[in-house]
């Protein structure tokens, strides 16, 4: 079998877990948390949701043990602040790997983030652990909808609005009825309570991000599109910016008089400097809802083939503008420049997108006193 490790801790599997684990209190009000989401060299909307998750429950409850499944090709794996287990590959491609941890760790909660096999959810559910699903679009969903996955589901989490993935089907209800369970949550975007760093802008400036950066997009990284966007859409307007190019982005950082480029930054400085944008340039993943959530004026341009018609699903309700990556600069001007950047706030204002983060952790908490 694969090795697994688990980082911030001095061991590595197949070395037995059990020094690590008695070195926990023995009490009952303890509780073990593991965070499963999908992991690796693209994408980082699933491990900065489970992140903050984490983060929020280890914050009121400092005695529980919280940790994260990470795969070893992610580039932020070693950046996070909270304990990881190490898997040779996202955790939904290596089920043998994430069986070692589940019967070692035994947690009480597992958040399966758009991840894991249906024989992961069956071992959890049969190790006493509730479970969660979250998933992200429709095929998700449809997964999360099978008798064989729905049968060791606890809770499941839908993410996207109802205007884009609808409300339940009929089939769906009957398969809830059938099994016992509960309806799933629409939770929508999780983000940490915003703060806005020392290092923002003194003056009007907006904010550029696709997301985890490292996506390919008509060649070359998402990060550096976008980036490359932000460069020129700072020079047409005389506008500064901040860039993100995301913790997955391996190029080089652009330089710019105007801009104050990042790889990466911690979710709360993150969700401060959008919320005091003027206005955001941002990929078609979690953060376009995130901007949404906070109100400020977006261009959305896609980064991964399930954005396209999420954007439009969007646009059509006024609540941004789309673009295509290699027209974001034109028409982020473009729109700035007539009002119709402006001229979304009004709509956004109406809009019931929120933050879902305290209803996800309410909820963990809930399966969490349930549990044995």
């Amino acid at each position: 079998m694969s090795a697994v490790s688990v980082h911030q801790y001095c061991y590595i599997m197949p070395e037995p877990m059990s020094s690590v684990l008695q070195s926990q209190p023995d009490d009952d009000t303890v509780r073990r948390i593991l965070f499963v989401p999908v992991s690796g060299p693209f994408g980082i909307g699933e491990y900065q949701r489970s992140l903050f998750l984490a983060q929020s429950l280890v914050a009121r409850h400092p005695g529980w043990d919280v940790r994260l499944v990470v795969a070893e090709t992610a580039p932020y794996i070693d950046e996070g602040p909270l304990p990881i287990f190490r898997t040779t590959r996202s955790p939904t491609m290596v089920p043998n790997e994430v069986a070692v941890i589940l019967d070692e760790f035994r947690p009480s909660v597992v958040i399966f983030d758009c991840a894991g096999r249906r024989r992961s959810l069956r071992l959890a559910s049969r190790l006493g652990a509730r479970t969660v699903f979250i998933s992200n679009h429709s095929r998700k969903r449809r997964r999360g909808f099978r008798i064989s996955r729905l049968r060791y589901t606890d809770d499941h989490w839908i993410l996207q609005p109802h205007f884009i993935c609808g409300g339940l089907t009929a089939v769906e209800r009957l398969k809830l009825r059938m099994l016992g369970k509960p309806a799933p949550i629409f939770l929508g975007p999780v983000f940490p309570e915003a703060t806005l760093p020392t290092h923002a802008p003194d003056q009007p400036f907006f904010v550029c991000c696709p997301g985890g950066g490292g996506k390919m997009v008509q060649g070359r990284q998402s990060g550096a599109v976008f980036a490359d966007a932000a460069r020129d859409v700072a020079e047409e307007l005389d506008i500064r910016g901040v860039v993100v190019t995301g913790g997955n982005f391996t190029g080089e950082l652009p330089a710019s008089c105007q801009l104050q480029v990042h790889r990466s930054l911690p979710g709360h400085e993150l969700a401060g400097l959008l919320s005091a944008a003027q206005f955001a340039l941002v990929g078609g993943g979690d953060l376009l809802q995130q901007a949404i959530a906070n109100r400020v004026p977006t261009v959305s341009a896609p980064t991964a083939l399930d954005q396209p018609l999420r954007i439009e699903a969007f646009e059509q309700r006024g609540l941004c503008i789309s673009a295509t990556p290699d027209r974001l600069a034109e028409v982020a001007v473009a729109a700035y420049s007539d009002g119709r950047l402006s001229s979304l706030v009004e709509q956004l204002r109406c809009s019931d997108i929120s933050n879902g983060l305290n209803i996800g952790v309410e909820r963990i908490e809930m399966l969490a006193m349930e549990e044995g």
